[in-house]
């Protein structure tokens, strides 16, 4: 079965500091989630994720020109976020003990 161009593009993994982060899918992202976003400082000439940032707003709800608009707790500091710069964290679960301490 060929993969779409958006399964590859939702695939996509970044490693940053020894932690994985996987792109966004459109439906993943609400009021409320947890996302890290693109950087990039001409300056330097590179892109890195910054985050946490947290998802406030979504402006333009199923249009083109949807963006959300994402808060950061530790820097005081509001700026948008469109679909193609938001990542999320790839966190491992842990099974639950089992045992007689449970």
């Amino acid at each position: 079965m060929k993969r779409t161009e958006n399964e590859e593009l939702y695939s996509q993994t970044r490693n940053q500091n020894g932690q994985e982060f996987r792109k966004a899918t459109p439906d993943e992202i609400h009021v409320g989630l947890c996302v890290w976003i693109n950087a990039y400082d001409p300056n330097v000439g590179r892109s890195w994720l910054e985050g946490p940032y947290f998802v406030m707003e979504t402006v333009h709800a199923n249009r083109m020109s949807e963006h959300f608009v994402v808060f950061s707790t530790h820097m005081n500091y509001s700026t948008k976020a469109k679909h193609g710069s938001i990542w999320l964290p790839i966190i491992d679960t842990i099974k639950p003990p089992r045992g007689h301490n449970v």
